[in-house]
C-alpha cells in the first residue's frame, strides 16, 4: 500500500480526472500547432539543403504534397465521387485527406497542421492513459506524465506532425488498439465493456488501414499471441467465474475476425493486392531488374515445412527486406545496417530474428553515435540515449509489478519491433517506424525507475 505521506502534487492528482486529461490534450495540441508553424515557416527555410519549399522537408513529405495536388486536380475534374480515403496504388489516406483540403482551399501544407496536431496530441494522451492502466496510483501518474511529454516533444516526431506523413495516423491507431486491450482487461467482462473494446479496435484498425494496410495484417498474428495470453490468464485468474473467462474468449475471437476482415478492405475496394505475403512476387520481379548482381541473384528457397500461406508471408517479408536494402543502395543512404544480410530461407530468417530485435530496440549503437554527425543524426542519437537510460527500468518494473497489462504491452511492442527490425535495414526509417513501440516500453521503464525511487524514499521516512 502506498504511503499517504507521499501524496502527488494537486496538479498531478487533477490530471487523473476527465477535465484534467482534456486540459492535458489541449496543452499538447496547442504545443504541436505552435511548434509546427515555427518549424515550417522559420526554422526549415534557414536550412536550404533540407527545405523543398512550402515548409516541407525534401523526400516523402514533399512527394505527398505533390501527390495531394495531383489528386485534388483529379477531384476537380471528375467530381467528389472520385475521392476515397482508402489506400490505392497512387494515393494513401493521408494524401487523400490533404487533397480534399486542397480542393476546398488553396494548396498549402499548413492546412494539415491542425489534423496532425490533433493526432499527435491524442497519441500523447493515449500514452498517458496506457501508463495509468499499467501502474495505478501515483507511480502511474508520474510515469505517464513524463513519458507522454517526451512522446510529444521528441524532435523526430516533427516528421509527421509538422510535415505530411503517414505515421501520425498509424501511431494513434496502434495506441488505441493497445489501450483498448488494457482498459478491457481492467473492467469486468460485460456487454458494454466488450462492445467498447470492439469499437476501439475498429477505430484503431481504420486509422492504420488508410495509410499502412500491411500493419493490420501484421496485427492479426500479434493479436493472436495476445489472445492466448489473455485466455490463459483469464481461466487462471477467474477460476471461480468461468463465464467471464469464456466471455473474454468469445469477444477476442470476434475482434480477431473483424481485424482479419478489415485487412481485406483496401484490396477489395481498389482491386489491388496489398498482402505482405502475396506482394513478394512483384517485389522480387522488381529486384531482378536492378543492379548490383548480388541483389539480383537473391531468391527464396521454400522450406516445404509450413503451409503455403505462411511460407509466402515469410518470403514476402524477406523480399521486402531485400527491396529496402536495394533502395538504400540506390539512394546511397548512410544509415543502412546489416545490408549484406539477406536471408533466403526460413532457417536463416529465424536465426536473424534476435539480431533484428537488437537493432530495432537499440540502434543506432554507441559506436556509431559520433560518426558523420548531422542535425538529423544528432536528434536520433539524443533520443536513443534517453531511451538507453530508461530501458533498464523495464527489469525493475517486472520485478516490482509483473502484471498481465505489462505482459500484454511487451508482447505487442516486441513483436512489432522484431518484424520491423527484420524488414527495415535503414536505421533512419526504423527510428521513425518504431516510435510508438519504444514509447510503450519507455512507459514501463519509467514506471520501474519511479517505483525504485519511491521505495528508497519510503525507507528514509
Amino acid at each position: 500500500m502506498e504511503d499517504k505521506k507521499l501524496k502527488p502534487a494537486p496538479l498531478l492528482t487533477n490530471l487523473a480526472t476527465h477535465s484534467g486529461m482534456i486540459k492535458l490534450w489541449c496543452l499538447f495540441f496547442f504545443y504541436c500547432i505552435i511548434i509546427s508553424l515555427i518549424f515550417q515557416n522559420i526554422l526549415l527555410p534557414l536550412v536550404p539543403s533540407l527545405h523543398a519549399g512550402s515548409g516541407l522537408l525534401n523526400g516523402d513529405s514533399y512527394r505527398f504534397h505533390l501527390k495531394a495536388i495531383s489528386f485534388a486536380n483529379e477531384i476537380k475534374i471528375n467530381g467528389w465521387n472520385h475521392w476515397t480515403p482508402w489506400i490505392t496504388e497512387s494515393y494513401t489516406g493521408n494524401v487523400a485527406i490533404l487533397a480534399a483540403l486542397y480542393v476546398i482551399f488553396d494548396p498549402n501544407p499548413s492546412l494539415l497542421i491542425p489534423i496532425n496536431a490533433c493526432l499527435h496530441a491524442t497519441g500523447g494522451l493515449l500514452i498517458f492513459l496506457i501508463g495509468k492502466a499499467i501502474w495505478p496510483g501515483r507511480i502511474g501518474i508520474y510515469a505517464s506524465l513524463v513519458t507522454s511529454i517526451l512522446f510529444i516533444i521528441f524532435p523526430s516526431s516533427l516528421n509527421w506532425y509538422a510535415q505530411i506523413h503517414k505515421d501520425g495516423y498509424s501511431i494513434v491507431g496502434l495506441l488505441i488498439i493497445m489501450y483498448s486491450w488494457l482498459r478491457w482487461m481492467d473492467k469486468e467482462s460485460t456487454i458494454k465493456s466488450n462492445l467498447l473494446f470492439l469499437f476501439l479496435n475498429i477505430v484503431g484498425c481504420f486509422l492504420i488501414v488508410i495509410v499502412r494496410p500491411y500493419v493490420v495484417q501484421l496485427l492479426l498474428p500479434i493479436s493472436l499471441l495476445m489472445f492466448f495470453l489473455v485466455v490463459s490468464y483469464s481461466f487462471w485468474a477467474e477460476k471461480t467465474n468461468r463465464k467471464a473467462a469464456w466471455s473474454r474468449t468469445g469477444t477476442i475471437i470476434i475482434v480477431l475476425s473483424i481485424i482479419g476482415l478489415i485487412s481485406t478492405v483496401p484490396a477489395a475496394l481498389s482491386k489491388k493486392n496489398f498482402s505482405l505475403a502475396k506482394k513478394s512476387d512483384q517485389v522480387i520481379e522488381h529486384i531482378s531488374r536492378q543492379q548490383p548482381v548480388h541483389v539480383q541473384e537473391w531468391h527464396w528457397e521454400d522450406s516445404n515445412l509450413l503451409p503455403a500461406t505462411l511460407e509466402r508471408f515469410f518470403k514476402g517479408a524477406s523480399s521486402l527486406r531485400v527491396h529496402f536494402i536495394r533502395a538504400g543502395e540506390i539512394r546511397k543512404s548512410e544509415s543502412m545496417i546489416d545490408s549484406d544480410i539477406k536471408p533466403d530461407n526460413l532457417f536463416e530468417m529465424l536465426a536473424y530474428l534476435p539480431r533484428s530485435l537488437q537493432i530495432s530496440l537499440f540502434a543506432p549503437f554507441p559506436k556509431d553515435w559520433l560518426n558523420k554527425l548531422s542535425m538529423t543524426r544528432l536528434v536520433g542519437v539524443t533520443e536513443t540515449i534517453i531511451w538507453y537510460l530508461i530501458a533498464p527500468g523495464i527489469l525493475l518494473a517486472l520485478y516490482y509489478r509483473c502484471s498481465i497489462n505489462i505482459l500484454l504491452i511487451l508482447t505487442f511492442a516486441l513483436s512489432f519491433l522484431i518484424i520491423n527490425g527484420y524488414v527495415i535495414a535503414n536505421i533512419g526509417t526504423l527510428h521513425r517506424v518504431r516510435y510508438p513501440f519504444i514509447f510503450l516500453l519507455m512507459l514501463i521503464g519509467t514506471s520501474g525507475w519511479i517505483q525504485l525511487w519511491y521505495e528508497k524514499v519510503k525507507k528514509q521516512m
